[in-house]
């Protein structure tokens, strides 16, 4: 049993936004597993460029940047459901490949990292990191962050070649 099936019976509106990873068969989408909504994709990696999502069960092409899109439908998630228990599962698929060249006001903050391919990675860091940022926004400025439970967490080590995980050892694959 998923969390939201936990959660619904209480009286909170749950949505899974971004990497689902959980199953392609319609039995194991989000919205059978107990989710209100779903805006993401169900395989185990996406274009962050003009992506094949899914709103719900309907199929889209999403124009904006992927990780830039997971943020927005996370804020507007928020912002429509502030005065009820909620439950935001944002599962955003940064930094994993393919490591497409974000958006330019990203790559401007990382200008200074001489390696192109570290450049990028670091970008697509700094791109999840505002995102993460703009949904702590939003609840601070609907007065609920100090009501708000949240969980950050990896399900990757950095890959090798383009990362350092120091102090830790080892990379993505690794045990």
């Amino acid at each position: 049993m998923l969390l939201p099936q936990l959660l619904k019976p209480a009286g909170y509106t749950c949505a899974a936004i971004g990497k689902w990873h959980l199953g392609d068969a319609p039995n194991l989408h989000p919205l059978p597993r107990g989710f209100d909504e779903f805006f993401g994709f169900l395989d185990a990696m996406s274009p962050y460029y003009n992506p094949e999502l899914l709103r719900d069960e309907t199929p889209l092409i999403e124009p904006a940047y992927l990780t830039d899109a997971f943020t927005r439908e996370g804020v507007s998630f928020i912002n429509r459901h502030m005065a009820q228990p909620f439950f935001l599962y944002l599962a955003y698929n940064a930094v994993h490949t393919p490591y497409d060249t974000p958006p330019d006001v990203y790559m401007q903050r990382v200008g200074y990292i001489t390696d192109p391919a570290r450049r990028v990675y670091a970008a697509m860091v700094v791109a999840l990191d505002d995102g993460v940022g703009q949904v702590l926004q939003t609840l601070q400025a609907n007065n609920i962050l100090d009501n708000t439970l949240i969980f950050f967490l990896s399900d990757n080590g950095a890959p090798l070649g383009s990362s350092n995980n120091y102090p830790l050892r080892g990379y993505k694959m690794n045990v």
